[in-house]
């Protein structure tokens, strides 16, 4: 835990916030009440999807759900809401994280900017998805075998 979560007593600091990506494939459940599943990013920018004893909407539902040591399910046993069906897995990852800083932000749950939030959200991560990744560069100092070459043959004369 940072310093500056321990001084200010605040949870949220170092907790991850979980959001609404979707239900449960293997849910045995008619489709409105089925297990819904969340989008966890950790502090490491890791993205794991958690499956939780509840409907999409919040209610407690119990049907299959599975043992707790398995309740964290892996991409293919998902089935997303319609408006992340486009995203890939980088593109979740944006999108639960750009979520994530919208909730942090003061927004309530059933607020009246909530599904306009969803969408600023998608457009992020999908803008995210169109643009070309960043070219490599190695600390801007030339080529990087050339620069590992130099290091090994300094490192012989000492």
């Amino acid at each position: 835990m940072s310093k500056k979560a321990a001084e200010s007593g605040s949870r949220a600091a170092y907790i991850p916030t979980r959001v609404l990506i979707g239900h449960w494939v293997h849910s045995s459940e008619p489709e409105p009440n089925q297990h819904a599943v969340y989008g966890i990013l950790s502090r490491d920018g890791k993205l794991r999807f958690k499956l939780v004893p509840e409907t999409r909407d919040g209610r407690a539902v119990q049907g299959n759900y599975p043992p707790s040591r398995e309740t964290w399910v892996i991409h293919e046993d998902i089935v997303f809401e319609s408006y992340l069906s486009n995203l890939n897995r980088l593109g979740m990852k944006e999108y639960c994280r750009e979520r994530g800083r919208q909730v942090e932000a003061g927004e309530k749950p059933g607020g009246p900017d909530n599904a306009a939030n969803i969408l600023k959200a998608v457009d992020k991560a999908e803008h995210l998805l169109r643009r070309p990744p960043p070219r490599r560069t190695y600390g801007g100092l030339g080529h990087a075998p050339r620069q590992q070459r130099r290091r090994r043959r300094w490192r012989r004369r000492r």
